[in-house]
């Protein structure tokens, strides 16, 4: 018990340094990648990204503060 508090990180002399290197096929296990979207909310039938939404919120909010 005395060791680990002399020692915050004990596990930190084992530690070895990894390759420089990621294998995009063993990445993941193998998960296709896909690219990242914006998040999406639904009114009625008709999606609308976010990006949308500040285009059109954003402006409406400084026009409101003048």
């Amino acid at each position: 018990m005395s060791d680990a508090k002399k020692d915050p990180l004990p596990l930190a002399a084992q530690l070895t340094k990894g390759t420089d290197s990621v294998d995009l096929h063993e990445f993941a296990g193998g998960i296709a990648q896909e690219m990242a979207t914006l998040p999406q909310i639904r009114v009625g039938k008709k999606w609308y990204t976010t990006a949308q939404i500040l285009t059109v919120l954003i402006p409406l909010g400084f026009v409101a503060g003048l």
